[in-house]
């Protein structure tokens, strides 16, 4: 064999064995990327809920790989939030409220009102001790409501989606995707909301929340939320991982796309404000009046609530 003849054997040989290599990496990075795929978009019958005890991290996220919805009890510090919440009232107006607000505006309504497209931006870290390794994202949403308040039946694709409970009690209904009868869904691109037109009350696993506590919600799965106390405040904590965020990423190019097309100004925007934050007296009847939360209650309820203290 002359020397060119080598030259030549040894280049397409070692050219074969680099294209056997880089088609095996690629094999090997595409099946990793597809048992990923598959997982994040599983429909997982949801077959009961778990009760756990937080002792870290990592045996959270263990638990939470599972897909199942799980119960724990986690402390999350306070968050001191300066942003309003808007409130839909029945006569097509809206109400906007400060979040120090919040509690009392829920206990002043007599009429259930729920409001949950509320993201904000914080610094609190408490989310970190239930953050999942290797999550790019993480988003944090106010969801409210007052007593027996109910609120659609939503579903998700993000990574992990955690509801903590800060402020009263919920009963969360949650049930597969694929076993609900009526699973058309519906896209709301302005609020990046998803939810299906069905109350699942009746054929979902039941669970109530108390104040202190989070439900790991899994993905794929619809769930809905009733509110029990007078006032109820939870925090969504969702967390994106690369996979999760390449599947959903033709709905986030429709959101922003969809952002540059709205306005968002109400045609009737009422502010909700404590006048004086004045402790109320048995039998004083100018302290009550001035206790008034404004847009709350009408004129001739504000008369019959001071009827019997004068």
């Amino acid at each position: 064999m002359t020397l060119n003849s080598f030259i030549k054997f040894t280049y397409i040989t070692n050219v074969f064995y680099m294209n056997y290599i880089i088609h095996f990496f690629l094999f090997i990075v595409i099946f990793i990327l597809y048992i990923n795929f598959h997982k994040q978009n599983n429909y997982n019958d949801i077959s009961q809920i778990y009760e756990l005890e937080y002792v870290n991290n990592h045996s959270l996220q263990s638990s939470c790989d599972v897909n199942q919805p799980a119960i724990f009890e986690y402390y999350i510090e306070p968050i001191q939030e300066s942003n309003t919440l808007l409130f839909h009232n029945s006569d097509s107006s809206d109400i906007s409220v400060e979040y120090k607000d919040l509690s009392a505006f829920l206990k002043s309504k007599t009429t259930p009102v729920i409001s949950t497209q509320n993201f904000i931006d914080t610094n609190n870290d408490s989310h970190n001790a239930i953050q999942p390794p290797l999550s790019y994202f993480v988003g944090h949403n106010i969801i409210c409501g007052s007593r027996n308040a109910v609120s659609k039946s939503f579903i998700h694709n993000y990574y992990r989606k955690f509801l903590y409970v800060s402020e009263g009690s919920i009963e969360v209904n949650i049930l597969s995707y694929n076993h609900t009868p009526n699973n058309a869904m519906k896209n709301d691109f302005v609020n990046y909301e998803f939810s299906i037109d069905q109350n699942i009350s009746n054929i979902g696993k039941k669970c109530v929340i108390e104040k202190g506590n989070v439900i790991f919600i899994p993905p794929n799965c619809v769930y809905s939320i009733e509110f029990l106390d007078s006032s109820n405040i939870c925090i969504d904590f969702s967390f994106h991982s690369l996979i999760s965020i390449l599947s959903n990423i033709h709905k986030q190019v429709i959101y922003f796309m969809q952002q540059s097309n709205i306005s968002k100004t109400p045609s009737e925007l009422k502010n909700y404000k404590i006048k004086n934050n004045v402790e109320v007296v048995k039998n004083d009847v100018e302290v009550i009046k001035n206790n008034v939360i404004e847009n709350a209650l009408p004129p001739d309820q504000v008369e019959q609530s001071t009827e019997g203290l004068s």
